[in-house]
């Protein structure tokens, strides 16, 4: 009983699968956290931010230990002169002392010792390094947030992408079936002897070739869905159904708008302009090669011919000491001279590319703009030929049935209105993917 329901079961209740839905919110949020290469960009940032840290880290005293073991070969010593020493008294002959040799080590000599320093001036060397470093934290964050902002605009693009490619393959299968309809009609009217058969066979040819572009718009749609999935890191296998997002809107902002938002707040602006900064100090950094660099020292050591060190009986086991240093190098044949000439040459190279950077994103934010213009252009006209199409298809296929228009009239009918429907969907999207270009290249993410 039990298997005959689990076989009424498996015949009678459908089993479906439902595709999953993604919306282009849930893409964004898939891609910032899989992406790898926006991932990477993160992991920069928080490199730099260790070498932040680091770099304050080398402003302050440092403590070491060190365990050391000697074998000697033999045992040093120092041989002591003889000593003569003159007669006290008269028929007194000299007397000689010959103390011979005194040991100074033992042959097995271990030591351990521990170590205090800190840097007192070095011309603003580790001061000037730090806030390099801070400038660096800057500058990565900044790339950060463009690669975010590059990453977002990429699945932007690849959805309303698939979202076109998918409307040109509905549009499609619409065709192949008006064209089923039409062939129909040509078949019924041929087998009554209203049309001839060269009629038949061009809505048979028409027929085949909407089935064949049909195959070729799905294949269109599957790259397009798999070129979004392999950028959220998806299998480009996944049954996804993709929710629509379009919703034409006019842009209001004006060229000039539009790059005054552009210079203001994008990232990569903002880090070029930090890197300058960061050249300019390399310039300080350089100079600092000039200066003495005066450090402060003390040592606590201890020694023996044992591994505990508790001495070798010929001196003091424990010994401690302060040392101040004052280190200079005051001739290296130019060498500071030639870097601080350099940390030049660099921080004009840095002004150049700047301005590079700035008259980029200019001509980004100008091509973006007048894509923009030209799709919205398009999305009118293709609307009106739409339009126009549509009554075009619905009098021909009417004088069709009347005879008065041939089966050569409809197929040129319904290939005008196909076509004239894909170029609008082309547009819109068009439309939209030129949208998120421009707000892109403004530095903002909706």
């Amino acid at each position: 009983m039990r298997k005959a329901f689990l076989v009424f079961l498996l015949i009678f209740i459908p089993l479906t699968v439902l595709a999953k839905r993604l919306t282009l919110q849930d893409a964004v949020k898939l891609a910032l956290k899989r992406n790898p290469t926006y991932k990477a960009a993160h992991y920069v940032y928080l490199a730099s931010k260790e070498k932040e840290r680091e770099a304050w880290s080398q402003r302050f005293f440092t403590l070491s230990f060190n365990y050391r073991y000697t074998r000697l070969n033999e045992e040093p010593h120092v041989r002591l002169r003889p000593v003569k020493i003159p007669p006290l008294f008269p028929g007194m002959q000299p007397v000689t002392i010959r103390p011979g040799s005194v040991v100074t080590s033992r042959q097995n000599v271990y030591q351990y010792k521990f170590v205090f320093f800190q840097p007192l001036f070095t011309g603003g060397q580790l001061s000037t390094s730090y806030e390099i470093a801070k400038l660096g934290v800057d500058v990565e964050r900044l790339k950060e947030e463009e690669a975010r902002l590059d990453l977002i605009f990429k699945v932007k693009q690849a959805y309303l992408n698939a979202l076109k490619a998918e409307k040109i393959k509905k549009v499609a299968e619409e065709t192949v079936k008006s064209l089923e309809s039409h062939y129909r009609d040509a078949k019924n009217f041929y087998k009554q002897g209203i049309t001839p058969k060269v009629d038949l066979l061009r809505a048979e040819v028409a027929l085949s070739k909407a089935k064949q572009a049909l195959v070729d718009a799905d294949s269109v749609y599957k790259i397009a869905l798999s070129s979004l999935l392999i950028l959220l890191r998806e299998n480009v296998n996944s049954d996804v159904e993709l929710e629509d997002v379009f919703n034409y809107k006019p842009f209001g902002l004006t060229f000039e708008e539009c790059l005054e938002k552009a210079l203001n707040k994008r990232p990569i602006i903002s880090a070029v302009k930090r890197q300058v900064e960061i050249y300019r100090k390399n310039i300080a950094l350089a100079k600092s090669g000039y200066f003495p660099k005066i450090y402060l020292t003390a040592e606590y050591r201890k020694q023996g011919n044992t591994p505990d060190c508790t001495g070798d009986g010929l001196r003091d086991a424990e010994q401690w000491s302060i040392t101040g240093i004052f280190d200079w190098k005051f001739f290296e044949w130019g060498r500071t001279i030639h870097q601080v000439k350099q940390a030049k040459y660099n921080y004009l190279k840095a002004l150049e590319f700047e301005k590079s950077v700035v008259d980029k994103v200019t001509l980004e934010v100008r091509e973006a703009y007048l894509k923009l213009k030209s799709a919205k252009a398009k999305i009118e006209v293709a609307r009106k030929e739409v339009a126009e199409a549509e009554e075009n298809l619905r009098d021909t296929r009417e004088r069709y049935k009347e005879q008065i228009d041939t089966s050569t009239d409809v197929i040129d009918a319904q290939a005008f209105f196909t076509g004239a429907r894909m170029r609008y969907y082309t547009a819109l999207y068009d439309y939209l993917v030129a949208y998120a270009r421009l707000v892109r290249t403004m530095g903002e993410e909706n």
